[in-house]
């Protein structure tokens, strides 16, 4: 079967299949090895952070690798996401190591004053808390093809400065030395500025579902098929559920 594209479409096509391929690689590496291990009824974040094995509890090999925080001259969607993940890395790490350990050592009575230290929740929730998290309101922008990087941009610093006004943390704003397509997050390393230029084209998922549904069909590689089998099985069902309402 052939699918007629624009040039523009079919590259960016492309480069949506190379980073599915990419992710469920991944994914399906790091299952193969748990698996081997016999790590079980655990996500990667809670192994990566587990201090040591508990008794009868099955060893594994955890890594922990970060990007690392990036405050480039320029800074865009790439760098929004790598800084996201940094934060929520930094939250798993004081979730684990200060406030558990913390209440482990209070109910064992070795430790009863409170131990003061910073947290970065509210950042971690500005980035990706419903329904006000620059990540959700960039995915509800791109459901609607009217939207353009500035009218996000209008939408998010207009949110988040009515917050600030209602008594919130002043964690976001308008980038006030430069032109209308930057926004300022106050991240946990520090004042972050992103030009929301290619934001919405970046975010968007243009795997096509003609492609999903080949490499599923695939009788080459039955890995790559299992990859996709069950995309095409959720869109079939997602398709039915419609069709019925």
């Amino acid at each position: 079967t052939t699918v007629s594209a624009k040039v523009e479409d079919a590259i960016l096509g492309r480069d949506a299949l190379a980073m599915s391929l990419y992710g469920k690689l991944f994914d399906y590496v790091v299952d193969r090895i748990n698996t081997s291990l016999g790590t079980v009824g655990k996500n990667s974040m809670e192994r990566a952070l587990t201090v040591s094995p508990q008794p009868n509890e099955p060893l594994y090999i955890a890594f922990v690798d970060p990007h690392g925080y990036e405050n480039n001259s320029d800074n865009g969607f790439e760098q929004l996401c790598i800084n996201y993940i940094d934060e929520k890395l930094e939250q798993a790490i004081i979730k684990k190591v200060f406030k558990s350990e913390f209440d482990t050592y209070k109910s064992e009575g070795l430790l009863n004053d409170r131990i003061d230290f910073a947290d970065n929740k509210a950042v971690s929730d500005l980035l990706d808390k419903k329904p006000q998290g620059v990540l959700c309101m960039l995915d509800e922008a791109c459901r609607y093809p009217r939207n353009t990087d500035k009218s996000f941009l209008q939408k998010l610093t207009t949110t988040h400065m009515r917050s600030r006004q209602n008594g919130g943390a002043p964690l976001i704003s308008k980038d006030k030395t430069a032109d209308d397509t930057k926004f300022v997050v106050t991240h946990t390393c520090g004042d972050t500025t992103y030009d929301t230029e290619g934001f919405l084209e970046t975010n968007k998922d243009r795997l096509g579902a003609h492609l999903a549904e080949l490499l599923s069909t695939t009788t080459q590689c039955n890995t790559l098929a299992n990859f996709y089998s069950e995309d095409r099985q959720d869109a079939t069902i997602s398709v039915q559920a419609r069709s019925s309402s």
